[in-house]
Order: structure tokens, then sequence, then C-alpha cells
């Protein structure tokens, strides 16, 4: 995902970024997520969903550019799609509470979520929709 990432943001924006940029920017997020002294836990890194998987946020941003620049995004693609599936919980067993109302409202209509929240239009978007629901499937049968 985040090699993913780093090709198309080189590809946006090549004077911005180098590739010994992008190569260091993601070893050192590598490295802080295995050091345990900052604690940085997943429940802190994967909650508040509505917002990380937002319309300009991590992945539907970065999705829509590599879309401007016709540029493979699958495997950012399944990273959206398993976030929405995201329950992690606090030291105290709980979901984050706005996750809490984002499960509810995904239990109750998945297409309003995908549109309100990733941005996602019925008829523009029907393709990655169907991939999105196609990972889901995909993860719930164990491939």
């Amino acid at each position: 995902v985040m090699e993913q990432s780093a090709a198309i943001l080189r590809k946006v924006y090549p004077d911005e970024f180098t590739v010994l940029d992008l190569s260091q920017h993601i070893n050192n997020l590598l490295s802080r997520f295995q050091n345990k002294n900052l604690r940085d836990t997943l429940f802190r890194v994967g909650s508040d969903l509505h917002r990380k998987l937002g319309k300009d946020d991590r992945f539907m941003g970065i999705i829509r550019l590599a879309e401007e620049v016709n540029l493979s995004f699958d495997n950012i693609l399944e990273a959206l799609s398993m976030g929405i599936l995201f329950q992690g919980t606090d030291e105290q067993c709980m979901l984050y509470p706005g996750d809490k109302l984002f499960h509810q409202k995904w239990l109750k209509d998945r297409g309003a979520v995908l549109q309100e929240v990733c941005g996602l239009d019925q008829e523009n978007d029907s393709e990655l929709i169907w991939q999105i629901y196609q990972n889901l499937d995909n993860s719930a049968a164990g491939k």
C-alpha cells in the first residue's frame, strides 16, 4: 500500500518528491510502527473511520490522484475495504464512539456510507464500489 501510494505521489508531484524521499518516509513510518516505546496502538492508528475513510483523506485522496494519472491503486482500495471492517477497541474494550456509529450505519445502508463518507457516487464510481464489495466478500471467505 505504501509503495503504491509512493508511486502515485511521485507521478503527481515529480518536483516535490524523490524516490529516495518517499522510500525514507516509508521506512520511517515502518520503524515507528515497530517501536513499542512510542505506544502507537492499533486502536489509535485505525480508529476514527469516518475521517480516515473520508473522501479527502488517506485512502480516497490517493485513489483519486491515481485515477487522474492512470496508475494502479488495487492495494490501496483493498486497504480501504479492510478499514471499513476495522473494529479496534481501547484499553477498556470500547470502540471509538464515532466508529460505533460508523458500523451501525454500515449495517443499515452500505451504499450511503460509501457515498457520504468515502464520496463515492453510485453511477460514476460503480467499478470502485463493486471492487470494495468484492474485497469484503473475499475477506469474509478467507481469501
